[in-house]
């Protein structure tokens, strides 16, 4: 087996684990419920803080809900494998959300690898969002500025996961995210429904994505049926 086999291999696990929609579903409707909704409740700036801080707190339960999801529709019907704890010994923490990513070495250091892989990914998402409109608010583009380039930055981080988890599907989804972006910010709609609107529209989108991608894996396999007595 080549080294090209072998990377392919390698790589296999990561591209399963978002075969499914999943990972996009909880995650559209993590934008929903801390961000879009919440904004459009109690629109104002002096609830955007109070907000974040939902955003956030949310972040540690993305990971297991979504690894209770595989366990509850996808893995009785493709079934699952669970990797053996290593030996103890020095930690190797893995940004990857997959389950092929480097597990750390010994019970502690497998929970801080589990911690920051759940919270690392939507936390930049996050950080980015804030620092994009807060640099364009700054240079004197206002929040226009903010709405394009968290599009155009969303739609290029999809193009580029696109290639390297290999889901075609996220090619329409960064399409979708940067048109989205630049929509809103053409339209030029008052700051209290403009970041309400964005944020659920790119969670709308990821759920709609993600459904197709769940709806295609239970077709594909569907779930065995329960053995019975003869």
């Amino acid at each position: 087996m080549g080294r090209k086999e072998v990377d392919r291999a390698l790589d296999r696990p990561a591209e399963y684990f978002f075969e499914d929609g999943l990972w996009e579903i909880v995650v559209g409707l993590w934008l929903g419920s801390t961000l879009a909704l919440p904004l459009w409740a109690a629109p104002g700036p002096k609830w955007e803080s109070h907000i974040y801080f939902a955003l956030f707190g949310a972040l540690a339960l993305l990971r297991p809900v979504v690894l209770a999801a595989k366990d509850r529709w996808i893995h009785p019907r493709t079934g699952h494998v669970t990797y053996p704890e290593p030996e103890a010994g020095s930690t190797v923490i893995s940004l990857d959300l997959g389950p092929s990513a480097p597990t750390a070495h010994g019970p502690g250091g497998q929970r801080r690898a589990a911690y920051v892989r759940s919270i690392l990914i939507p936390g930049a998402f996050t950080l980015g969002v804030v620092g994009a409109f807060a640099a364009s608010r700054r240079l004197g583009f206002g929040d226009a500025g903010g709405h394009a380039v968290v599009g155009l930055g969303l739609g290029t981080a999809f193009l580029v996961a696109a290639r390297h988890f290999r889901q075609r599907r996220w090619i329409g989804v960064a399409v979708a995210l940067a048109l989205l972006g630049v929509a809103v910010a053409l339209g030029a709609p008052n700051r209290e429904t403009a970041l309400p609107t964005h944020a659920a529209g790119v969670a709308f989108t990821l759920v709609a994505s993600g459904t197709w991608a769940l709806c295609r894996t239970v077709r594909r396999a569907p779930r065995p049926e329960a053995e019975t007595d003869a």
